[in-house]
């Protein structure tokens, strides 16, 4: 934990980090990892009753809020394709009077494409993910699944029609694993990891056709 090393904010590489992203250097903290990222920042920003914005989807933030005791307040978009605008987000903060608003890049449900230096391992990567965002996409086509739009970083969160059992319920019972859309704040669907092997991803798209049939 960086947070734990008597040298945990080297002033040097801090300097280096706020000229990158042309910021200042105040702005700029050290963290071991996203969730510690977001522990820290919590220890830092908030205190008991500090009001705290939260959006859903996103990873599970309002744990932290709980633990901090500050006073959490949510903007929901439960609906596909699961996405805030920032007119949305702007008024939210106003209409709530949020002093702390916690975001995930990507977030859970969508996920950001950022460019990547030409290396091998990063082209590779890519044209996995994107191979394997095709062959679930192409398993949806004509089924009650679908797949949030701009699914183009690592995963891809597939959701089904209103009224249909959940996906992560009914393809469970068929030995394909998703993560719960539980972890993002959502009643349904779940997020697939594009970085599985092939014969894995093609496996579920079968299973997908055969699940939710129109």
């Amino acid at each position: 934990m960086l947070s734990d090393h008597w040298e945990s904010q080297p002033e040097e590489l801090r300097g280096r980090l706020a000229e990158m992203y042309g910021v200042d250097v105040k702005q700029v903290f050290l963290v071991s990892g996203g969730m510690g990222g977001v522990q820290y920042a919590f220890g830092i920003f908030t205190k008991p009753r500090t009001r705290v914005g939260l959006l859903r989807p996103d990873f599970p933030f309002w744990w932290f809020a709980a633990k901090a005791r500050t006073s959490a307040f949510e903007l929901k978009s439960g609906t596909f394709p699961f996405a805030h605008s920032v007119e949305s987000i702007v008024r939210f903060v106003h209409d709530k009077r949020i002093q702390f608003l916690v975001m995930a890049n990507p977030n859970a449900a969508l996920g950001t494409k950022k460019s990547l230096d030409d290396l091998d391992f990063h082209r590779q990567t890519q044209d996995m993910v994107r191979s394997n965002l095709s062959i679930i996409e192409r398993a949806c086509a004509g089924t009650h699944y679908r797949i949030a739009p701009d699914s183009s970083c690592f995963a891809c969160y597939l959701s089904a029609d209103e009224g249909l059992a959940d996906p992560c319920g009914a393809l469970w019972r068929r030995r394909v694993k998703l993560s719960a859309s539980s972890f993002f704040g959502l009643r349904s669907g779940g997020r697939i990891n594009l970085c599985n092997p092939p014969e894995l991803i093609r496996a579920a798209a079968e299973i997908i056709r055969t699940v939710a049939p129109r």
